[in-house]
Formats: C-alpha cells, sequence, structure tokens
C-alpha cells in the first residue's frame, strides 16, 4: 500500500516532532531512519510505508490518523509573555498548543454552546503609541463597568474570562520564562488564553490572566505588522502590564486600602485583593500614592526580604481553576458514555493530549466497556 494514496500530511509530522520537543535527527534515531527521510516525509516529498508510519505515530504519541488530516494555516496574532527570554523552540511549542486547543473548542462546539465573547469595544486611539496612563485606565475602568464589576476585588479572574467567552487554559510547558500568552483570531469565534503553571503562584497565574486581557481589550484589532517593531513589543507589554494593574486594583478603592504603602500594610491587603505586593507597589506608583524616588527603598526592602521571586501568603492563596472546558468533556460523557472516545477520534489527538487541554482526568478517555463494568449475579433461592 502507498502512504500517498492514505493522504500522509508531512506538515502534521513536523508539527507533532516540534510539540513533543524532538529534533529531526532525535526522531529519525528513534524510528531507524536517516535525518534526510525524515526531512523528506515532513516536506511531503516522500511518504512513510504504512508499517513505518504507525512506528512513527507509536513513537510520538499520536494515532497514525492524526497525520491524515490536513493542517489548517493560521496567520493570527499571538501575544506572548517575556518574549525575549523565551526560546524560539518554546514559542513554537506553545504556539502549537494554541492550535490543538483551538481545534479541541472548535469541534466540541459541534455539540456544546459555549459562551459568546463578550468583550468591550473600546473608543481607543488607532495606534498603541498613543496610549497613555489615562487610557489604561479609561480601558480598564470601563471594562469593569461592561462586566458589572464593582470597584472591590474580583473573587476569581479565570471564572471572569470564562463567562465572557474566554477559554482559558493551563498547564505545565517546561519553560518558566514564557508566563502566559493569549489568541483571538479570525479563525476563531471565541480568544484563548494560555497561563503556565510551570514556577507561577496563585497571585502571579491570576495577573498573567488579567495581562493577557490587557491584550485582548487593547490590542485585538491592530494589524499584526504592527509589531514587527521590537519597541513596539514592549510597550505592547508594558500597556497590557499597567491594564493588569489598573483592572485588578481600581484607583477609587485601592488608594484608601493602601493608605502610606510599606511592605507590612500592602502585605496586610494581599489576601483580600489576591494580588502580589510587587504589583501593589507598581500600582501605588502609576497612581502616584508613590512619587518618583519614595518606591526605590521599598523595592530594596523587598529586594532583601528576597521576595523577589517567592512572596508571604503566596502558598496560602489558592490556585484558580478553569471549568468551562472540562464541564464540557463531563457533560458529553453523561450524555452518552462513549462520547470522549468518539471526541478524540474525530479530532485525531491522542488522548493524553486532548486530556491535557481539557483538564480532565486521562480515565475519561477510557472506554467505559471496559473500565464501568456492572457485574450482575442472581442471588441464590
Amino acid at each position: 500500500m502507498n502512504t500517498r494514496n492514505l493522504g500522509f500530511v508531512g506538515e502534521r509530522l513536523r508539527e507533532v516532532r516540534l510539540a513533543r520537543g524532538l529534533t529531526g535527527v532525535a526522531l529519525a534515531e528513534l524510528i531507524g531512519v536517516s535525518r534526510a527521510a525524515v526531512s523528506q516525509y515532513e516536506r511531503g516529498e516522500t511518504t512513510p510505508r504504512p508499517q513505518l508510519m504507525l512506528q512513527i505515530a507509536n513513537a510520538l504519541d499520536v494515532p497514525a490518523t492524526y497525520f491524515l488530516k490536513q493542517i489548517e494555516h493560521r496567520t493570527e496574532l499571538v501575544f506572548w509573555r517575556s518574549n525575549a527570554a523565551t526560546t524560539k523552540s518554546a514559542r513554537i511549542r506553545a504556539e502549537i498548543h494554541l492550535h490543538w486547543l483551538s481545534d479541541l473548542v472548535h469541534q466540541l462546539e459541534e455539540t456544546i454552546r459555549f459562551p459568546e465573547a463578550n468583550l468591550p469595544n473600546l473608543d481607543l486611539p488607532s495606534e498603541p503609541d498613543q496610549y497613555n496612563q489615562e487610557t489604561i485606565e479609561y480601558a480598564a475602568e470601563t471594562s469593569r463597568r461592561h462586566w458589572s464589576l464593582s470597584d472591590g476585588p474580583i473573587s476569581n479572574v479565570t471564572w471572569l474570562l470564562e463567562n465572557n467567552g474566554i477559554i482559558v487554559n493551563v498547564g505545565e510547558l517546561e519553560e518558566p520564562n514564557l508566563d502566559s500568552f493569549s489568541r483571538f483570531g479570525e479563525t476563531d469565534n471565541f480568544p484563548l488564553v494560555f497561563l503556565n503553571l510551570d514556577k507561577a503562584s496563585a497571585v502571579r497565574s491570576r495577573f498573567d490572566a488579567a495581562h493577557e486581557l490587557g491584550h485582548l481589550i487593547l490590542h485585538r484589532h491592530i494589524d499584526p505588522d504592527y509589531w514587527s517593531d521590537s519597541d513596539r513589543i514592549k510597550i505592547r507589554e508594558e500597556q497590557a502590564h499597567s491594564f493588569a494593574g489598573a483592572f485588578l486594583l481600581p484607583g477609587k478603592s485601592f488608594v484608601y486600602d493602601a493608605g502610606m504603602p510599606s511592605l507590612n500594610s500592602l502585605l496586610e491587603i494581599k489576601l483580600k485583593w489576591k494580588v502580589s505586593v510587587q504589583a501593589m507597589l507598581m500600582r501605588c506608583k502609576a497612581l502616584g500614592i508613590l512619587m518618583e524616588g519614595q518606591d526605590a527603598p521599598l523595592w530594596r526592602s523587598l529586594s532583601r526580604r528576597r521576595w523577589k521571586t517567592i512572596e508571604p501568603l503566596d502558598d496560602v492563596i489558592e490556585h484558580e481553576h478553569p471549568r468551562l472546558l472540562p464541564k464540557a468533556i463531563k457533560l458529553l460523557a453523561e450524555v452518552n458514555p462513549l462520547a470522549p472516545l468518539d471526541l478524540v477520534s474525530q479530532i485525531g489527538m491522542s488522548s493524553t493530549d486532548v486530556a491535557q487541554l481539557a483538564m480532565v482526568p486521562a480515565s475519561m478517555f477510557e472506554n467505559p466497556a471496559e473500565s464501568n463494568v456492572i457485574h450482575l449475579y442472581r442471588s441464590s433461592e
């Protein structure tokens, strides 16, 4: 049998190889072919024999049908955190993760109705380099009003995003410099946000979620070509950071809690606002509570206390867990126990990958006929 007749898609091989963090040489060694052969498979110049295709699938932990599905070319802009410190390979793996997440949601939309995207459309300057602090404050306050929020702390940022049609995914990418990223492209009718838990405390993860929300509100309508300049990317990240502070710590109410800020006084209100002392210090500076130079001694003291990486109470505040995708999978299983298995088959990924994307136990995708057998016996007379 010629695998060309099966429709082997070489781009799929390259995608999953990169997702697994493998070089072409490493994959070649795993499957016992030359590096040149792997390159030819990925470019579509030749196709592997059926037996070799199964061997490749096993090595990369995907079903063989994964290689038969055409790849959808996506040109959407991805908003990255810590762009400069993150390796190119890590960004590629993360982007593939977003592609797979998008495929999963599209497949689930065949049977599940998700909340529609409900982001405020703001009257902002045409180009982000015209934004100032007043613009950021306006965007944050208007977003809160759009969602009928008070000026108090937000109890759960992740659930707020999900309730307004933003798909939130959390996981570990083995890349601590890649804090979070997001996308809202033309081929999706839903925004995607990923939060990396490799080293994040709960307060840091909440801030990352608000940071990505800032991108979706401030920058989603900007032409991707606008961000080809590294200086503009830096400004973009600073704006999203400022938005996160303004969104989580509204000036109208936070100023009263902050008072005359010290590290100890900010620590006292950390449990209330669920925001790090460092983020509160930055917010105090933006609001003018701390004048120029007044924050420097506080930052030095914070460094001496070794709070830069881990702060007090980080282990007390619980992480926020997305519930939209897990609920969707559980709903499928309740209606039809075989539906999760059908989902894996339709999307063409491994059950392990789908479980990680949906943030549910892998057991959700076990055959119920095998895992939930009920034995009935006739009682003796």
